[in-house]
């Protein structure tokens, strides 16, 4: 009986189509089945038989096994993955400072900029918490200051 029902699970989900994906290595499309889904690059999936010959062991992958349930955006942070390529990561904010001249200063009107750098820490809860209709909730995210230079109070997240 429960190896005709993982049978029949196997076969259904053989039958499973992500519309739209193609295999970043054989190029099936779509992918059917499992798709396997890169958590570090942006648009790199796999299907089950790639995924299964290791063509992929760079980083972790996500498997998904329904459409409806694959993340709009994935967003990972690993201290063990090194050499994240620059375009990869975020740009810092700059946000331009005007320095008082000095009394022998050329006339040239040059600002200078502030790098300022953060990083996100935690949230309060996670993105797949069910919220009921008129329920009020709060949320509150965490980052640090990774920088040198204090951030200004109405410092604003977008």
């Amino acid at each position: 009986m429960l190896i005709n029902f993982l049978k029949d699970k196997r076969a259904k989900q053989a039958e499973v189509e992500h519309k739209g994906y193609i295999c970043d290595v054989c190029e099936v499309n779509p992918i059917k089945g499992i798709r396997y889904k890169c958590s570090v690059r942006n648009d790199y999936d796999l299907c089950e038989s790639c995924e299964a010959k290791g063509t992929h062991n760079t980083y972790p992958m996500l498997k998904i096994r329904d459409p409806s349930m694959a993340p709009a955006n994935l967003i990972c942070q690993y201290n063990s993955i090194p050499n994240i390529p620059a375009s990869a990561q975020p740009e810092p904010i700059k946000v331009p400072v005007e320095q008082p001249k000095p009394q022998k200063a050329p006339e040239s009107k040059k600002k200078n900029w502030i790098k300022y750098s953060g990083r996100f820490v935690k949230e309060s809860f996670g993105d797949k918490y069910i919220v009921s209709p008129g329920q009020v909730i709060r949320k509150t995210w965490t980052f640090r200051n990774d920088g040198e230079t204090s951030w200004p109070e109405d410092t604003l997240f977008i």
